[in-house]
């Protein structure tokens, strides 16, 4: 009796076929998918989908936590942005592996690459914003000496790094 070969099916450049687990939970099945394993860190097996539609790519991202000072412990705010593509749906540009952008409210901003650019410029132009904000505060906020020694207003000019 001879054998039947089973021909595995070429993925497509930059993609490998994956062991994928789809179903309900002691109903499920195993399928290939393919997975662009060069960015994504899914384990498509270990995290099951209920259908093949389900099926998202998630790669590897960047976090920022706002703290308060009323709570040290926790960050207030939260910013996630992640590389991700999902394959079913009907808009091509979200099938392409694109920056989803995330916070805790639920609602998520998937960005073309100029949008992605267009972020990326204005995080740095609000990083500088912020640092100048602060030099501000820090001014504001310098004691006020009154009826001072000049020899110690000296001494702190010194300290400060300002001109004597």
């Amino acid at each position: 009796m001879a054998k039947s070969a089973i021909s595995t099916p070429m993925s497509s450049p930059g993609f490998e076929f994956v062991a994928a687990r789809i179903g309900l939970p002691g109903r499920t099945t195993t399928v290939l998918i393919e997975c662009p394993t060069s960015w994504c860190t899914v384990n498509h097996f270990e995290v099951r989908e209920v259908a093949v539609e389900d099926i998202t790519h998630y790669g590897p991202g960047t976090f920022l936590g706002i703290p308060t000072m009323s709570d040290d412990e926790t960050d207030l705010l939260e910013l996630y942005v992640n590389i991700t593509s999902d394959p079913a749906s009907d808009d091509p540009r979200m099938q392409a592996a694109h920056l989803i952008v995330s916070n805790s409210s639920g609602q998520d901003a998937d960005l073309t690459n100029g949008q992605g650019e267009e972020l990326a410029d204005s995080l740095v132009r609000m990083a500088a914003e912020i640092r100048q904000a602060l030099r501000v505060c820090q001014s504001a906020n310098r004691p006020v000496l009154v009826d001072s020694d000049p020899s110690m207003d000296e001494a702190l000019r010194r300290v400060r790094g300002e001109a004597v």
